[in-house]
């Protein structure tokens, strides 16, 4: 499966912003924030093929930046 150069950049790019944000408890939850509000971008545009990709790498980010698994679970219902 071919990932598109679009998703592969803004992913990349949410890593490098993370990565300007410090260890404060207000910075933790402006990770916290870009992560969600990323994940739910690019979940609604993203092609059905790409999303267990995603979420693989959306949940790899969380974890390297330490920000809660569940600020990039799929919202269900």
């Amino acid at each position: 499966m071919t990932i598109n150069d679009a998703t592969k950049a803004a992913l990349h790019d949410l890593d490098v912003s993370l990565c300007n944000y410090g260890d404060s408890e207000g910075d933790r939850l402006k990770k916290i924030a870009a992560l969600a509000n990323m994940a739910v971008r690019l979940r609604e545009s993203a092609p059905a093929d790409e999303r267990d990709w995603i979420n693989q790498a959306l949940h790899a980010l969380a974890a390297k930046h330490h920000v809660p698994d569940e600020c990039v679970l799929p919202q269900t219902g």
